[in-house]
């Protein structure tokens, strides 16, 4: 019942980040993979399988796929049958709220001044807000925080819980690719503790140990070792690369990539200090991470999330040492005091928390929670009219779309969506037909496409406008509905 700090930052950054954002809690249902995570979920609660084929395109129907976040989209399917887009946007709003949270203490609990350790750490949180969506992704947020928290504490203070990882992986394997990051993370630790050490070290054969046992815990999952083999394939897939927005590289534009290029030349920094006192364990993961980041805007909050409590705690140190020169009595001096103090007041775990939690359930009014995706991004009113119409025949449709409508309707299949199936060749296909580039007719001819539904500003609006073959059965303010004329 003790109560903490950091039950203030986590309600704080949930209310703040999520509920008072310009969309409120509809900022997480910003991107329609929400939709598509759901839409594989109902399909393996109501079959009792995990799909191995694609069961959701025309294109690449009965194709080799596997749902390897088999296990979110259950997830998610769930909260959505019981309790509607309010349960899927609360629960990853709360794994969003409590990774940043993790993240404090893990700065805390090795010694870091409490003050630097909220600046960076509110950084860490706008540098990676860009990404604050309802998706599996915020689950490997989550569990690499908890990684490095257990990790940071084995190496001041070794313990059995460093083991506690081994289950973690076998769950976060279920529920996002993105649990490869642990080995990176566990091979860092591996080759800096050589570098340290000696490759004999105690600690080597320690963390050498407990990636074998991740390893091993990651193949307990409906695939086995095909699995990992996924995971390589998706991470080495070019086209994937560079297709995928997220997939590029940050350009500094954005008030989110500002904090981040903070955060970036403040491990640089530090980074140059480590290697001066041999401690190529932090040094490896910031350059490591770093570089990822500087690759892909989606690995920024990997970055923020591995870097924060390295910088934080390098910066403390620095900072004692100079505010051990000052007097007593200095300025400095009672910042300091009152750091420690404060660091106090952040370490308990209380139950206050939870009963933010639920004072947001329970008083929130029910307007404030998503009843559907954002009408402004997708075709809500169109998917409403024309459910049936639109499932009936071929659509053409993009990407995002693809993933709300057959979100919206189970019957829906569609010429492509946002998973890494689809070759090359349908990809460009599908690049063609929005552009209306040249053969854009046969491409309708070869796919037997019968509909299509595209933003109001593309060029395949304005051809099939003109077009005799096509005619406008409905639109809104922001998409167009055409369906070819039957002869």
């Amino acid at each position: 019942m003790r109560f903490s700090l950091t039950d203030i930052l986590f309600i704080g950054i949930l209310v703040w980040g999520v509920i008072l954002s310009p969309n409120g809690w509809s900022r997480l249902l910003l991107d329609a993979d929400t939709g598509l995570h759901i839409r594989i979920g109902n399909f393996i609660l109501q079959n009792g399988v995990v799909p191995t084929t694609d069961p959701l395109s025309f294109t690449r129907n009965g194709s080799h796929w596997l749902a390897t976040e088999w296990l979110t989209g259950a997830m998610f399917s769930f909260l959505n049958m019981y309790f509607g887009l309010k349960g899927v946007v609360f629960v990853c709003g709360v794994a969003i709220a409590a990774t940043f949270a993790v993240v404090l203490r893990t700065c805390i609990t090795t010694g870091a001044n409490c003050f630097l350790s909220l600046i960076f750490v509110l950084m860490a949180t706008n540098a990676s807000s860009f990404h604050f969506h309802a998706r599996p992704h915020v689950f490997t947020w989550l569990f690499l925080a908890i990684s490095m928290h257990v990790l940071a504490r084995d190496v001041s203070h070794p313990t059995g819980q460093i083991w506690w990882l081994v289950p973690l992986t076998a769950v976060w394997a279920n529920l996002h690719g993105g649990y490869a990051v642990v080995f990176a993370v566990l091979g860092i630790f591996v080759a800096g503790s050589a570098f340290e050490e000696g490759y004999r070290s105690p600690r080597v054969i320690r963390y050498t140990m407990l990636a074998a046992g991740c390893g091993m815990a990651s193949l307990l999952n409906p695939f086995g070792y095909n699995l990992p083999l996924e995971t390589l394939r998706y991470l080495h897939d070019s086209n994937i690369q560079n297709s995928i927005q997220e997939f590029a590289a940050p350009d500094f534009r954005t008030e989110s990539q500002m904090y981040f290029m903070g955060l970036l030349f403040a491990g640089l920094a530090v980074a140059g200090l480590l290697v001066t006192k041999r401690r190529y364990t932090q040094t490896l993961l910031l350059i490591a991470f770093g570089y990822l980041a500087l690759t892909s805007v989606r690995h920024i909050p990997i970055y923020a999330i591995v870097a924060v409590p390295v910088i934080v705690r390098e910066l403390s140190s620095i900072w004692s040492e100079w505010v051990g020169r000052q007097p007593p009595k200095s300025t400095a001096a009672v910042l300091d005091e009152m750091s420690l103090a404060a660091n106090d007041r952040m370490l308990p775990i209380s139950l206050w928390s939870l009963a933010g939690l639920s004072a947001i359930l329970v008083f929130s009014a029910r307007s404030s929670w998503p009843k559907d995706f954002p009408s402004d991004r997708f075709p809500t009113e169109i998917a409403a009219r024309d459910s049936a119409r639109l499932a009936s025949s071929r659509l053409f449709t993009t990407d995002q779309w693809a993933d709300y409508l057959m979100f919206k309707n189970p019957a829906q299949r569609v010429f492509l969506d946002d998973r890494s199936l689809y070759d090359p060749k349908i990809i460009a296909d599908a690049h063609t037909l929005m552009d209306a580039g040249p053969g854009w007719k046969q491409l309708i001819d070869k796919y037997q496409i019968g509909s299509v539904l595209v933003p109001v500003e593309t060029s395949l609006a304005s051809a099939l406008t003109e077009d005799r073959h096509w005619t406008l059965t409905d639109q809104n303010s922001n998409s167009r509905l055409f369906q070819i004329v039957v002869p």
